[in-house]
């Protein structure tokens, strides 16, 4: 009963959080578009990853393994998610008969892929704090 009581007080917080925004749905949109493409880099960039590497997976897998990928990953038991990813991918792999080194590779290129998308960011980071520590007068 107590658990129960739990579950909706989070179904009904989730619901006023929600109703809150009655009025801005526009805002709501761009929201659940942003949402949706933040949960489709990962499914690309081991699509992507997969297909540089030539190995045959349709990308409805990569659609099924990687939210579930996500999800676990997200969990605070690595940094990152690393290694977790892999594992996740690797084990989902092998039980829909794909192979378990393609996975593990798929998503360590994907990996990569990821931090070389994310070196811009990284720079301008670097340079905003430089010049913020370091002002000019």
């Amino acid at each position: 009963a107590r658990h129960d009581n739990w579950v909706l007080r989070k179904m009904e917080q989730l619901y006023s959080s929600y109703s809150a925004y009655r009025d801005h749905v526009p805002l709501l949109v761009v929201f659940t578009l942003l949402s949706v493409i933040a949960q489709m880099c990962p499914v690309l960039a081991n699509f992507a990853a997969a297909w540089a590497l030539r190995i045959d997976v349709p990308f409805w897998v990569f659609l099924l393994v990687m939210p579930v990928t996500q999800l676990i990953a997200k969990m605070p038991i690595s940094v990152s998610g690393f290694g977790v990813t892999q594992g996740m991918v690797a084990l989902l792999f092998t039980r829909m008969n794909y192979s378990i080194t393609h996975g593990v590779i798929i998503s360590l290129l994907a990996d990569l892929i990821g931090a070389v998308a994310a070196l811009p960011g990284m720079f301008f980071e670097i340079k905003t704090k430089t010049s913020a520590q370091n002002p000019k007068s």
